[in-house]
């Protein structure tokens, strides 16, 4: 193998990552189309003009982070074959972030979902600037996504100034739809338009702008 990558410096070891099947299926049409239809529907609600200031375009993205740290490495005796490192809480357990930033590099206050039915006291403690939610599973649910849209991010527009009508191009899976958000998002001119589904590897800019380093951060923290 040496002597094959001596011969071929073009050539070298990469590490893989999984892609599922319907995401490996998307094709450059698929994005053309995606994108026809984003001028459609911007066009037909007589708000294409919100291109042209990138301030008043947001994108919204979640992922999860482990609350189970990992395993390491340590010094040890010779011969002593198991090491364990006592941890706190379920082994699948996570929560989720929820991170929006506008095309002008902005950020609007994240949203932390924990795993909880209800906070503890110590959650008091939160800085300011971040928002905490909470679900039985540590991810989205309608609710928490509504009482995020309508506590914290139209708000902080608000605050900024930010002329409406507004973009928020995010994941429109079910777990963030409910008739509350979208009467409430009608009535703010807040305009929501989904990302195409099993696409988001290419489309979605946080993926690897954001939670790229910050999830390889969290590994090494954690």
């Amino acid at each position: 193998m040496n002597l094959f990558l001596n011969r071929h410096p073009e050539i070298s070891f990469r590490n893989t990552e999984i892609l599922l099947k319907a995401r490996a299926s998307i094709t450059e049409e698929d994005i053309r189309k995606w994108f026809v239809h984003l001028k459609q529907y911007l066009t037909e609600e007589d708000v294409y003009y919100i291109l042209e200031n990138s301030s008043r375009i947001f994108n919204m993205d979640e992922t999860g982070m482990s609350l189970c740290p990992k395993i390491g490495k340590i010094l040890g005796e010779e011969g002593e074959k198991n090491q364990y490192i006592i941890a706190s809480g379920q082994e699948k357990q996570s929560m989720s972030v929820l991170c929006t930033v506008s095309a002008d590099g902005k950020s609007v206050d994240p949203l932390i979902i924990y795993p909880y039915k209800r906070f503890p006291c110590d959650m008091e403690s939160i800085p300011d600037g971040i928002a905490a939610g909470k679900s039985d599973s540590g991810w989205m649910i309608s609710p928490t996504f509504f009482e995020y849209i309508a506590n914290v991010f139209y708000p902080k527009l608000v605050e900024r100034n930010i002329n409406f009508p507004v973009l928020v191009i995010f994941d429109g899976h079910k777990s963030h739809i409910n008739l509350e958000l979208h009467d409430f998002c009608n009535e703010k001119k807040i305009l929501l338009f989904c990302l195409l589904p099993n696409a988001t590897h290419i489309l979605q800019p946080c993926d690897i702008g954001i939670f790229r380093p910050l999830k390889t951060e969290w590994k090494r923290v954690v």
